[in-house]
């Protein structure tokens, strides 16, 4: 088993896991919320009929640090529900 990683100046040691349940259920919900949140934006982010070249790319990238900021709040509680599933699986195992 591996007890930890450097990489130059870092460390890395592997994550519990508790915490990389905690961590993928929070990855989770920040994808599933990215979705909601780029349809609540205008189509036309560039303020042209079109739209600005590359528009399309800074509303899915302001999107999901939305989401990702929301996701780390836990306001909708769908991280614990998943990461409480995750141990249970884990456990059953």
């Amino acid at each position: 088993m591996i007890d930890a990683v450097t990489f130059g100046h870092q460390t890395l040691a592997p994550a519990t896991s508790n915490q990389a349940e905690r961590d993928a259920a929070r990855a989770f919900e920040a994808v599933l919320l990215t979705g909601f949140v780029e349809g609540m934006l205008p189509e036309n982010m560039g303020g042209t009929q079109t739209g600005a070249p590359g528009a399309d790319v800074w509303r899915s990238f302001l999107a999901a640090a939305v989401a990702d900021q929301l996701a780390g709040q836990n306001l909708t509680g769908l991280s614990g529900l998943v990461s409480e599933g995750l141990s249970r699986n884990r456990e059953a195992d």
